[in-house]
């Protein structure tokens, strides 16, 4: 009798193990459904405004937020009451190592749609046409060409997520100071085709098609072509000038890092280093298998190829400065930094715009005029 009543209080582990399996086939479940729907749905929406299209994935979202809820519920139940105070750190944890960088590596591979604003250089009494090109890959870009005065052209290349729209002020103050521009869509932002990927990883293959678009103009000498680029474009011109010889002179502004390998450029606490290496590394490992555009070179590298050629860059925010310091010091005989740290990311035309055409337009002309 005592054994009975001994088997009838003894504990059963086999709810317990239960209910673990399924809060880890559950928050597994949920960072999929989540990942996805801010991926490729929520900031969309923020982006573009909230279509029918939309719905599934929004459902998608509030599923997967569900399913979180329900695995924290279903593991943390069976444990002592003390001992659910680890719940929160281990979210957030998650958060940071998983959600995060999966997230930002769909949205960098899935960009939504961006359309080409209603302006063009003619509303601002330049002359220009629209042209296409097209890339070693059989990808076709469009753009806006403003005809050379000065026998010296510019590849211009916009930011992540935006058109040629988003460089028209940079291109006709150039343009105004006799320089050729062709202000180029990346692929897969406003009118041109292919797929887009917002960290630039396409960026030569495209510049390389803007180049011999230049070259191949009759006003523009073609030892005589450079790039100007904003943020994402600023690192594509960089990219893009290491590995092709004709391309004379960069302007980068706004430049970061866009690899794994870019972060080691600013140094930083070990411990905080450490922290950090997971998240960065699953970021950009998940983009790569997304994407079929490799990984680039580090910038750092990049400034090394291009050297003896001259860059100018320029930084408008205090991480940018730090981040171009170091590009500096990779190839400082040939490189130029000028540090606007009060004006906002590519926020130095805008906030300085008689500055930014004389320090610009002097530096062009110095390595492709003159």
């Amino acid at each position: 009798m005592e054994r009975r009543d001994e088997r009838m209080t003894t504990p059963s582990h086999g709810p317990v193990a239960h209910r673990r399996i399924r809060a880890v086939v559950a928050s597994l479940g949920g960072t999929v459904a989540v990942v996805a729907g801010v991926g490729l749905t929520l900031i969309r929406v923020i982006k573009l405004g909230l279509s029918w299209g939309d719905v599934p994935g929004l459902i998608l979202l509030a599923a997967g937020v569900a399913l979180l809820v329900l695995a924290a519920v279903w593991f943390l139940g069976p444990i002592r009451r003390w001992r659910k105070l680890v719940g929160l750190p281990v979210g957030i944890l998650w958060v940071y190592y998983v959600i995060l960088p999966l997230t930002v590596a769909v949205y960098t591979t899935h960009v939504p749609p961006t359309a080409v604003g209603s302006r063009t250089p003619g509303d601002l009494g330049l002359p220009y046409r629209d042209v296409a090109v097209t890339t070693a890959d059989g990808v076709r870009l469009s753009g806006w060409y403003l005809p050379s005065k000065n026998r010296a052209a510019v590849l211009m290349l916009h930011g992540s997520g935006e058109t040629r729209s988003g460089v028209l002020q940079h291109a006709v103050r150039l343009a105004e100071q006799g320089f050729g521009v062709l202000a180029l869509d990346a692929r897969g932002h406003g009118r041109s085709a292919g797929t887009a990927m917002d960290w630039g990883w396409f960026g030569p293959l495209d510049a390389e098609a803007g180049v011999t678009f230049l070259a191949e103009q009759a006003e523009v000498d073609p030892g005589r072509i450079g790039a100007v680029g904003l943020s994402m474009g600023g690192e594509e011109a960089l990219t893009a000038a290491a590995s092709d010889a004709r391309i004379r002179a960069v302007v980068a502004e706004g430049v970061t890092m866009r690899s794994f390998s870019d972060r080691h450029s600013v140094p930083a606490p070990m411990v905080n280093r450490l922290l950090s290496t997971p998240h960065w590394w699953l970021q950009y490992a998940a983009a790569d298998l997304m994407t079929r555009a490799g990984q680039p070179i580090a910038l750092e590298e990049a400034m090394r190829r291009i050297a003896p050629r001259p860059v100018l860059l320029i930084a408008g925010t205090q991480p940018e400065v730090d981040f171009n310091r170091a590009y500096v010091a990779a190839a400082p005989a040939s490189t130029e930094l000028w540090a606007a740290a009060d004006v906002g990311h590519t926020r130095a035309l805008a906030a300085h715009p008689r500055r930014w055409v004389e320090r610009v337009t002097s530096f062009l002309e110095a390595a492709l005029v003159g």
